[in-house]
């Protein structure tokens, strides 16, 4: 679970970052542009992360289908 909230985390950094050029907020925009590299990394890992850990819940969900 602590790994779906890290990637919401950091899609919502790398998504701010959008607003802060398009409003021209130079500051805001030159920190979210250093953190963009290394959240993108951490969103990786997490992303993969959590996959692989609910693996055995899918496999205990019964299938519609």
């Amino acid at each position: 679970m602590i790994t779906g909230i890290l990637c919401v985390v950091c899609v919502i950094l790398l998504l701010a970052k959008y607003p802060t050029r398009k409003f021209k907020l130079k500051k805001a925009d030159q920190i979210l542009g250093k953190l963009h590299i290394p959240v993108g990394c951490i969103l990786l890992v997490s992303l993969i992360l959590h996959i692989v850990s609910t693996f055995p819940v899918w496999n205990q969900r019964h299938s519609a289908v």
